[in-house]
């Protein structure tokens, strides 16, 4: 409207899609046809615009109802969408979305408002985010702070909100029979909010280009400076917010998404009663037709000195607003070239060179009137020196592009790709989809809402053509960050202090970006040896894993009249020394894709800090090696990453069932012949280096959840000791790793989704003959395990942060189950830690966070350990963490007389939410596959688990959860084991003083590895039923040599080390299956089935390290000594040293001596870990150490 005549007014009258009536003050009516938009911009941007009312009204169903202006029933969904769907604009302007499901567990809505930190004023930076947050501290109807978040806490959902450049959005879930009343509370937010005083003031202390533009010059987060400097004018800023609010918020500029599991004729009910009152005060659509980047800002690159150790580049281009031809994305179509990663693209040059490791494109960030374009680059040391030569390829490609115009074939190609994606996209979560609904409604008309810029319909050359003109040099910024540019960086940001400067494009960066050679001074300059990058750089070939085949298996397919419940899990389709073999045919998700899912289990994966390093970099090689391959697979809807474990590693592949086993069969390729670059591995180094060394600029309270890990559990290792070890790895070190670690293995393989059994098989058959192992006994893998923190004790573990204003303190209380209750007192634990987890959570933060104002992060979470649960409560603040544990400790007090007090109402709303939460299904198919394998990887099979915790938890009583309480959390309690985190800020306190703990009761724990060697050992996780293989292994642990196990079926798993009686029953009896093998017997009521231990498991052992051993030099202060030049392993020492010598430290060397001890000699001298691996005498399963190199292991007690 700001751009027509004064005299004329738009009355948003349509005649039809191509013709717009206007009217002036004296209602003389000029007809405009679409040639004359089309030559007026101004004109035809603003109608491009409103091309929203324009689909909604030509597609529009009549409606009586007043408060609803149009009805849009037609909305464009895939034909495998089993929701539902309406659209609406209310006669209050708010554009609607209605989503129908009527199997949903959960409810969502979400809200976006066409006004963000762009539309607040400069003198009041961050207001926009301010009052984001100032909306969920009371309203008018309902007064109460956090009574909005309270509601939605305690009936299972949850809620949260951002602010943008220009919209803001709200959003939540909850069960879904409190939809209706969710709604009313958060329509007030439109309608009423409060904006207090006492909580304007008291939340303002954690709310928090071109300079005459709105965007340019403007600190979008804000902080207490821009908005409350000095206390006296927090009147003034109520005062602007209540105007922001008036002024910004307005029914024409919601637009607001529904999910329920009621009808649409009943949520568009639901939503007329709530929303239809909020007023409208008919606010203009801002627009910024000018862009932020005009020619003078541009042709620049811009330094900024990072606090993290990293290296980033990314090139800015302006560029005109690009939402109105969402149905050809013709930003899609370059954004696909630019970050495409196979041959012939940007990213598989700069590997090549070893200067980049990661490259992104793509629009974002712009608004209404103007957009950019971005290309993201994660850059090596060797790529941050020549920074100039990737800037130069980057417009090398481009310049190719141009040169070989748009591709229809390519268009043509991704346009079906993204169509094959629409339709069988995965269930999205409720919150997801409303969240991802409201926020396209902004831009895009709501019929087109969820297939705008996927369901592609218009091939747009001259358009690609335009966008490919305008990414020149000198429409180009270009933004670098990191730690080496101190030196060009001369200014400081007045935010948050970050040091920066800005360069122009020098000469002969503009020749080489022109591919004007001959104006460098020498090529070498840019590229090393003149070797330049056009002959490499090329269009992708066509891509060869898109699927032909989306046909479906059925439960015939599986000889079943029906289909099973998804409880009953996947069964065993082979069991054998190699491994096991696991299948499910799906049933619920009717769609043509699968997940497959294999660990590869190895003895000598992750036993000490060099074989985790040795491990990660080794399949972060293969990753890399394979991701030109993958691309393509990536792009046509096939998945797949691995990821390294304590056992080995876990590969999941996952996408259409059509082309998986092509992607399986091309991994498996990789990790028998591995051909890996010297360059890519010194960069993959270098980034792995940086990540370890970045660790210590992690969030305070990341710390402490790192410290609670590192202190209760085995197999986790310091940032420090990786770091260590990584000195002493090399490539050939890495490959002679992958080697061994791959020369013995037991696989756990899961092959789930639209695959038949008769094709699991050879799936598994690929594996097996592509990685041809010595089969493993799972004995002998090192599993890990929980440290059990003493009964009645206050241990204390204390840290410095050496690069952060604020301190962290984490209070853990570490729940360990009745061992003689079973596989049921597991269950129980767990629900009860969960209740409580769900009944404090929101009490605790209005406590510590609004109330008491303690910081920005607090919060309570149930941590579940090996076989341990948990519930942890934490706070980051300014503040010393003695003082914040204080306030914690007053909190934990109250809760049982909280609890006493609270209503059974109230609680049975808990344990509803709580309900809600634990019965939900999963939305995709690889979320159900993952809930499956994890059964599987931790050895409990219980794949009714979801089942099990809800049983549970309505048995549950207030005074059940009291009790829990007073026997784990309270003070008093003789059981209770109580682990407390600090960190603590040099910068702010100064690190650890002794005079600010002077009054502390908890135990300080100086070393955590001493503070281990007292601890007793957890139990591994048992079995929902008898299983022959965990009885196993959890009795070789005990044992060490070859004794007795017995499986009974209301006995469960027996140890022993001798027979008092001789078999007594027919072993009919004893003949019920085992769960984790249809091939195998695990007893029988009150009979029990004994077999006889006779291979020697792994030990329950840690490796201390690798130390030199001569005459002169010792490891233990008192050694004993045992050769044996026949035959020497890990458990013959172990067993001679604790049961001769009393010790629980041994040490191997020259691979048949065995040395026990308890303490260490004061000056040890370590050495490298690869001086210690070398095999042991006649059993090359364990390591012995090397000539003068002493492996040293630790050996743990363990709980029974």
């Amino acid at each position: 409207l700001q751009h027509l005549p004064s005299s004329q007014f738009i009355v948003s009258i349509l005649i039809k899609p191509s013709r717009l009536l206007l009217f002036n003050k004296n209602l003389t009516a000029s007809l405009f046809s679409p040639s004359w938009f089309a030559t007026n911009s101004r004109i035809s941007k603003f109608c491009s615009y409103n091309q929203v009312m324009t689909d909604n009204i030509s597609k529009a169903t009549s409606t009586t109802n007043p408060a609803i202006q149009t009805v849009i029933n037609d909305v464009v969904k895939s034909p495998e969408d089993k929701h539902s769907y309406r659209a609406l604009v209310l006669s209050n302007g708010i554009r609607v979305m209605l989503v129908s499901d009527s199997e949903a567990d959960r409810s969502a809505a979400s809200l976006c408002v066409l006004a963000g930190s762009i539309n607040e004023p400069k003198s009041w930076q961050g207001l926009a985010h301010f009052c984001e947050h100032m909306l969920f501290l009371g309203t008018e109807k309902y007064p109460v702070e956090d009574s909005y978040s309270n509601f939605i806490n305690e009936h299972g959902g949850m809620n949260n909100a951002y602010t943008a450049e220009d919209h803001t959005c709200y959003f939540f879930d909850i069960a879904p029979k409190h939809l209706a009343e969710a709604l009313d509370r958060f329509s007030q937010f439109f309608l009423c909010p409060l904006f207090t005083p006492s909580a304007t003031e008291r939340e303002v202390q954690h709310t928090l280009a071109n300079p005459e533009h709105d965007y340019g010059d403007h600190f979008f987060t804000g902080s207490l400076e821009t908005l409350l400097p000095d206390s006296s004018k927090a009147g003034e800023l109520r005062e602007q917010l209540l105007k922001f609010h008036a002024e910004e918020y307005s029914a024409n500029r919601l637009h607001l998404a529904v999910l329920g599991c009621e009808s649409l004729d009943e949520l568009q009910s639901m939503v007329v009663s709530t929303f239809a009152s909020v007023p409208n005060k008919n606010l203009p659509v801002r627009r910024w037709d000018k862009h932020p980047y005009d020619g003078s800002e541009c042709g620049v690159k811009v330094y900024a000195v990072t606090i993290k150790d990293v290296r980033t580049l990314q090139l800015v281009f302006p560029m005109p607003e690009l939402r109105y031809h969402y149905k050809g994305a013709p930003d899609r179509y370059l954004s696909h070239l630019i970050g495409h990663e196979a041959p012939g693209s940007i990213l598989a040059y700069l590997k090549r060179k070893g200067w980049s490791n990661a490259l992104s494109a793509g629009c974002g960030g712009g608004s209404l009137g103007y957009d950019f374009f971005k290309v993201s680059l994660d850059l090596t040391e060797e790529g941050a020196r020549r920074e100039d030569a990737v800037i130069a390829t980057l417009f090398r490609y481009i310049d190719m592009l141009r040169r070989e115009g748009p591709q229809e074939w390519i268009y043509n190609e991704e346009r079906d790709l993204e169509y094959m994606s629409f339709r069988f996209r995965d269930k999205s979560q409720p919150i997801d989809l409303t969240e991802r609904l409201s926020a396209k409604m902004l831009y895009y008309p709501q019929r087109d809402a969820l297939a705008a810029k996927v369901v592609l319909s218009e091939y747009m050359p001259d358009k690609i053509t335009e966008l490919l003109n305008l990414m020149t040099p000198d429409r180009c910024k270009v933004y670098i960050g990191s730690q080496s540019v101190k030196d060009k960086c001369t200014r400081t940001e007045p935010y948050y202090g970050v040091q920066y400067g800005v360069e122009k494009f020098s000469p002969e960066l503009l020749a080489a970006c022109r591919g004007d050679y001959q104006q460098l001074a020498t090529a070498d300059s840019f590229w090393p040896n003149g070797e330049l990058p056009d002959s490499e750089l090329h269009l992708p070939s066509p891509n060869p894993f898109i699927p032909t085949d989306f046909s479906l298996k059925s439960a015939t397919d599986q000889h079943r009249d029906s289909p099973p419940p998804a409880s009953a899990g996947p069964l065993i389709l082979r069991s054998d020394r190699r491994g096991r073999l696991w299948h499910r045919l799906d049933y619920d998700y009717a769609l043509p894709k699968a997940c497959y899912t294999i660990e590869l289990i190895s003895p000598c994966a992750y036993t000490d800090s060099y074989a985790a390093v040795c491990s990660n970099l080794y399949f972060q090689l293969l990753s890399d090696a394979l991701n030109a391959l993958t691309y393509d697979a990536e792009l046509a809807g096939l998945n797949y990453r691995i990821d390294p474990t304590e056992n080995g590693a876990v590969l999941h592949c996952s996408g259409y069932n059509d082309k998986l086993p092509v992607l399986l069969n091309s991994v498996l390729q990789k990790m028998t012949k591995p051909d890996f670059n010297p360059v890519r591995f010194a960069s993959l180094y270098d980034h792995m280096e940086r990540s370890l060394k970045n660790f210590k600029l992690e969030q305070p309270y990341q710390h402490c959840s790192f410290h609670m890990n590192l202190i209760c559990k085995t197999l986790v290792w310091t940032p420090d000791d990786q770091l260590d070890a990584l000195a002493n790895v090399t490539l050939d070190s890495v490959l002679q790793f992958s080697r061994q670690m791959q020369s013995r293995l037991y696989t756990e393989t899961l092959v789930y989704g639209n695959v038949a059994a008769t094709e699991a098989e050879p799936i598994a058959d690929s594996v097996l003959a592509s990685l041809t192992a010595t089969p493993v006994p799972r004995s002998e893998i090192a599993r890990a395990r929980d440290f059990l923190l003493p009964a009645g004790t206050h241990h204390l573990y204390r840290s410095v942060h050496s690069h952060h204003k604020d301190s962290a303190c984490a209070v853990y209380f570490q729940i360990e189950s009745d061992a003689a209750g079973g596989f049921d007192a597991k269950i129980r634990s767990r629900v009860l830690c969960r209740l409580l987890g769900q009944v404090v959570q929101e009490s605790y933060f209005d406590s510590l966070r609004t109330k008491q104002q303690l910081g920005y992060l607090v919060g309570v979470r149930t941590s579940a350990g090996v076989n341990t649960d948990g519930l942890i409560f934490f706070v980051q603040s300014d503040r010393h963490p003695v003082y914040l544990e204080e306030r914690i400790d007053a909190f934990i007090d109250s809760i049982a007389d909280d609890l006493k007090s609270m209503p059974d109402e109230q609680f049975q709303s808990h344990v509803a939410a709580l309900n809600s939460v634990i019965t939900e299904k999963p939305k995709k198919m690889t979320a159900r596959n993952q809930l499956y394998f994890e059964e599987i990887r931790r050895g409990t099979l219980c794949f009714d688990r979801k089942e099990r915790l809800s049983a549970c938890l309505t048995k549950i009583t207030k005074d059940d959860l009291l009790q829990h309480v007073n026997t784990w959390l309270s003070k008093d309690s003789k059981q209770r084991r109580r682990l407390s985190l600090h960190v603590v800020s040099e910068e702010t306190h100064g690190g650890i003083k002794d005079a600010d703990y002077a009054n502390y009761t908890g135990v300080n724990i100086p070393s955590v590895q001493e503070f281990q060697r007292r601890l007793l050992l957890g139990p591994l996780p048992a079995p929902a039923a008898p299983e022959s293989r965990s009885c196993f292994e959890e009795c070789s642990f005990q044992l060490w040599e070859g004794r007795y196990f017995g499986l009974s079926v209301n006995g469960g798993c027996h140890c022993g080390t001798m027979l008092l009686i001789s078999p007594s029953v027919d072993k009919s009896k004893c003949s019920t299956i085992c769960l984790d093998s249809p091939l195998e017997f695990c007893g029988g009521v009150n009979a029990m089935l004994v077999f006889e231990i006779k291979t020697l498991p792994r030990l329950p052992a840690r490796v201390i390290g690798c130390f030199m051993q001569t005459n002169n030099q010792r490891v233990f202060n008192f050694e004993e000594k045992l050769s044996c030049q026949f035959f020497m392993s890990h458990a013959r020492c172990a067993t001679y040293c604790l049961r001769v010598k009393r010790t629980q430290m041994f040490g191997l060397i020259n691979r048949s001596y065995c040395y026990c001890g308890n303490s260490f000699v004061s000056t040890l001298a370590r050495l490298p870990f690869s001086l210690c691996y070398h095999p042991c005498t006649n059993y090359d399963l364990d390591l012995c150490g090397g000539e003068h190199a002493m492996l040293v292991l630790e050996l743990f007690q363990i709980r029974v």
